[in-house]
């Protein structure tokens, strides 16, 4: 049987001096941007070098948590937790990619010290595979979906939360509960996130017809 969980921490895992050039080129991209957002999809930016956090020692874990010899980074995101932001509601992000679960994970960088306090995921402790539950169009922006508190009540799940010190990272699997409290404090808080894919993954077309119907009703919200 496989058990695998469906998130784990990869203490001291990749070079500081790297992290550090890193969020020199992350603090600059954001000040240059017109307007501020939590989110930002930088798979395509020149002017942020984020690859060279993936090093040999990085790239094999997720060869083994993947059992790919060749997984792609299909997105890179950069997350900016403001000071006293708003949560991250709960979610999977595979209601979102409709693929596979044993094909995808995201591996988490934070570019500063990062707890639950300061905007740091919290994770319920599930298998890989755990199903997709019922998610609901959220009115937050850049989170189109989220899982209520009536539906996570149902669940019989522990979460846990990690204290990442400079150069630590944690992944998760695509059908991994999690959420943030928010940050809490007085400075902001960044960190990266990668997502790995086996070259196999395909779209499951069902899931993908009822996200986008979910996501019509997310921009419907917004709109009103």
């Amino acid at each position: 049987m496989d058990n695998r969980l469906s998130h784990g921490f990869l203490d001291k895992i990749i070079d500081k001096k790297c992290l550090s050039s890193v969020k020199k080129e992350c603090l600059l991209f954001i000040k240059q941007q017109n307007n501020c957002s939590n989110y930002y999809k930088i798979t395509d930016n020149n002017s942020i070098n984020s690859k060279v956090l993936i090093n040999p020692n990085l790239l094999s874990k997720v060869i083994n948590l993947l059992g790919d010899q060749s997984p792609i980074i299909s997105a890179i995101e950069l997350h900016v937790q403001k000071s006293f932001c708003n949560p991250i509601p709960p979610h999977q992000d595979n209601f979102y990619h409709c693929v596979n679960p044993e094909d995808s994970l995201k591996v988490l960088i934070p570019l500063q010290y990062l707890d639950q306090s300061n905007g740091g995921l919290i994770f319920f402790d599930s298998e890989y595979d755990y199903p997709i539950l019922e998610h609901l169009p959220s009115n937050q922006q850049n989170f189109s979906a989220y899982i209520n508190n009536s539906t996570l009540t149902k669940i019989n799940l522990q979460t846990s939360s990690y204290k990442y010190k400079k150069g630590d990272a944690s992944f998760h699997y695509i059908n991994s509960i999690h959420f943030s409290n928010g940050n809490k404090t007085n400075n902001d808080s960044l960190f990266l996130v990668f997502r790995f894919e086996n070259k196999s993954a395909k779209i499951i077309e069902e899931n993908k017809l009822k996200y986008e119907k979910c996501y019509e009703a997310h921009l419907n919200l917004m709109d009103n």
